[in-house]
């Protein structure tokens, strides 16, 4: 290349671009999604003395770019990498710490008997999800009406939503599940050693600060989960359905293939201070008519949805 004083030198910066072409380099790269400009290349172009006046000032804004990207925070992924994750909340009872939350559907399901089960004791679902309060079998209920009873802590979502409860903050909570040899139809309870007569689901404690009910709640109501259970791979069939006071009931067979034919009762309850939602697996809710019951909710009483 001629040098300055000698023929043919043309100065760049400044120079008439009208005389005569000033070759140029071309920059390939061996990513083509790559920029044409690098920090490097820029630079090495502008101290080699081969870029034009416009060509440098395009190397400017390229920098500029570089530099502020360089200081940028880095997004990845989509738009949605900017948005505020919701915080996770603590659990309540602290029993329930690094448990898993089940759907309604699953829970119903791990609580129905084996198929062909003529009792079902006190060891239902021992060795689960659901922790146990507590260190006996069971607790003989106190009073003339004698009995037993066995409850546990779950923790339970319907189709993904959960309990919640206000204290100093806001805390997912838990659900309770309640085995009793109390029998349906029955006032009294049995004596322990004939097993479990039903087994209620709801939201929140036994306690007066958390029963799932009032404004420092949500999540207490919940519909008739047909769809958790049906997602769950029970078959569902309508018994009956009616009013009662203050709420609504309905009753219906649930059928599996590993497990006993189970009748389970939803019933909605509600006032003044708010509304609440539970479900009842009636173990021994038996067909009127044994001879006849092929799973058909005609050989149910349809009592189950009265008072």
């Amino acid at each position: 290349m001629p040098t300055q004083g000698q023929p043919g030198y043309r100065s760049i910066i400044g120079g008439s671009m009208a005389d005569e072409k000033i070759p140029r380099r071309k920059q390939r790269n061996a990513d083509d999604s790559k920029p044409a400009f690098t920090t490097e290349t820029v630079r090495s172009q502008i101290s080699g003395g081969f870029m034009t006046a416009r060509q440098i000032l395009v190397a400017g804004i390229t920098l500029s770019s570089l530099y502020l990207m360089a200081c940028s925070p880095s997004v990845s992924g989509s738009s949605t990498a900017s948005a505020i994750t919701a915080p996770t909340l603590d659990v309540y009872p602290d029993i329930l710490r690094g448990s898993k939350s089940m759907e309604l559907g699953e829970l119903i399901l791990l609580l129905m008997p084996d198929a062909g089960a003529k009792y079902v004791g006190w060891d239902l679902a021992a060795n689960s999800p659901i922790r146990w309060t507590g260190s006996s079998a069971y607790t003989d209920n106190p009073g003339p009406s004698g009995g037993a009873s066995r409850s546990g802590w779950v923790r339970v979502n319907v189709q993904g939503s959960r309990a919640t409860m206000l204290r100093d903050k806001k805390y997912e909570l838990g659900w309770t599940v309640a085995y009793s040899s109390v029998r349906a139809g029955r006032e009294s309870f049995l004596p322990a050693k004939f097993g479990v007569g039903s087994a209620s689901i709801s939201p929140g404690g036994g306690n007066s600060d958390d029963i799932c009910f009032g404004t420092a709640f949500d999540g207490c109501d919940f519909a008739e989960p047909l769809e958790s259970l049906v997602k769950a791979g029970i078959q569902v069939v309508s018994i009956c359905s009616g009013g009662v006071q203050g709420g609504h009931k309905s009753a219906y067979l649930l059928t599996q293939s590993t497990h006993a034919p189970t009748v389970m009762v939803w019933e909605r309850s509600g006032g003044s201070g708010g509304v609440s939602a539970s479900v009842t697996l009636q173990y021994d809710a038996k067909p009127i008519r044994p001879e006849y019951d092929k799973g058909e909710s005609s050989s149910y009483d349809a009592s189950l949805c009265k008072e």
